[in-house]
């Protein structure tokens, strides 16, 4: 498995089981063991920019 197609799994398990994404990689690494290709994201819940707005 590609490191996209387990972005999709992911995310196909986490709008159909409405899970957040620890929750979806926990079933996951419980239920199909095999999908990890790499090391676990970590998930991101706020993103933080630096610099000037780009607002105009």
């Amino acid at each position: 498995m590609l490191p996209s197609d387990s972005s999709e799994l992911q995310a196909y398990v986490m709008t159909h089981n409405r899970m957040t994404q620890p929750q979806a990689q926990a079933w996951l690494d419980k239920w199909a063991p095999s999908w990890r290709t790499e090391e676990p994201n970590k998930p991101v819940s706020v993103i933080e920019y630096s610099g000037d707005d780009n607002e105009e």
